[in-house]
């Protein structure tokens, strides 16, 4: 997100959108805190920091990670969901919704670069 405290859409539970807040900033310190924690919680994306395995079976891929969150595992359907976005970063999709970063592929060992490159 490049401006991440503008332009919120608030939604309600049929994921209507109900209103707009333009900045959290214009909010009570309080407010503007469980804004952010909201944020951290939803849009929580571990950081891969080495990929163990990945085995491809039917269109799906089954991934074995290390990230700064602990060991993952996960599923990811067909390649379009690692999405490379430029200077190395990578964001990965898995089936359940959750998604995972590499902020420079490059940076990894080079077994874990040579398991993800074959996805870009």
């Amino acid at each position: 997100f490049s401006h991440p405290k503008e332009y919120i859409s608030v939604r309600d539970e049929e994921d209507k959108e109900i209103g707009i807040i333009r900045n959290i900033e214009d909010f009570p310190e309080d407010a503007v805190k469980l804004f952010e924690e909201e944020f951290k919680r939803r849009y929580f994306a571990p950081v891969i920091k080495k990929i163990n395995s990945v085995k491809d079976e039917f269109g799906y891929s089954y991934w074995d990670v290390d990230t700064d969150a602990g060991v993952c595992r996960f599923t990811v359907q067909g390649r379009y969901n690692v999405i490379s976005l430029g200077n190395g970063r990578v964001i990965i999709s898995d089936v359940d919704g959750n998604r995972f970063e590499i902020p420079n592929y490059r940076l990894l060992d080079e077994k874990s670069i040579k398991r993800l490159e074959i996805y870009l």
